[in-house]
């Protein structure tokens, strides 16, 4: 099994839609298309689980709270965090957080604490309000169009009730005049031109949008890529 199939399982318990705006949630680091044999799961990613994992011949680590939790300007082997980070890349172990999308999901953390304290009539004290859902539309060409859906679905779009990997694309014409300055892939500067283009449009969940819009700008082969949201 790969890494992606692994993450689609999680996110059908965990939904990415469910995590708190603020949280860090999702595939924290490796690679995708990596072979996975053993899983190893835990609240804290601390070292001693790191070199747990490394010694278990896990690839992949679940733990609830995310490492990496905000954002840092270097990885050294000086601070705790760093020293964990770069014992998992360099035995190419992956990390997966669910964190806040499992404390909200139906059967998650919440529910099965009031389910072993055999509590009734549970509700939220504090509802959680349905974060809104975006729209990403793209102008591809043909030869683009697999790599950036793909790039788009790993990010966590095209996720529409039980239906994964969902999107439209039609046919059309594009535009652009480019300066002295640009580079374009398509077509040349210094003059108007005309190129066939493929519109794409994606679902994407509020907490996934950031990350959405960045795997799109990698996948795409533009210079400047048009994107609306």
């Amino acid at each position: 099994m790969i890494l992606n199939e692994v993450i689609s399982a999680l996110e059908i318990l965990a939904p990415p839609k469910l995590a708190e705006s603020w949280d860090n949630t999702g595939l924290l680091l490796g690679d995708r298309e990596a072979t996975i044999e053993r899983v190893l799961t835990c609240l804290t990613l601390t070292p001693d689980v790191a070199e747990e994992a490394v010694s278990a011949g896990a690839q992949l680590i679940v733990t609830h709270h995310p490492i990496l939790f905000k954002a840092v300007q270097r990885l050294i082997a000086d601070t705790v965090e760093g020293r964990t980070v770069l014992t998992l890349a360099r035995h190419g172990i992956a990390v997966y957080s669910p964190h806040t999308a499992w404390d909200n999901a139906p059967q998650g953390i919440n529910q099965q604490l009031a389910d072993l304290l055999e509590l009734t009539d549970v509700v939220p004290l504090r509802p959680q309000s349905a974060d809104p859902e975006f729209k990403v539309v793209t102008f591809v060409p043909q030869t683009d169009l697999e790599p950036v859906q793909r790039a788009l679905w790993d990010a966590g779009c095209g996720v529409i009730g039980d239906y994964r990997e969902c999107s439209f694309f039609a046919p059309g014409t594009g535009t652009f005049f480019g300066t002295a300055d640009a580079n374009p892939t398509v077509g040349a500067a210094g003059k108007l031109e005309q190129v066939a283009e493929l519109k794409l449009e994606v679902v994407c969940p509020k907490p996934r949008l950031a990350a959405a819009l960045h795997a799109l700008k990698c996948a795409h082969s533009y210079e400047e890529p048009a994107i609306d949201v």
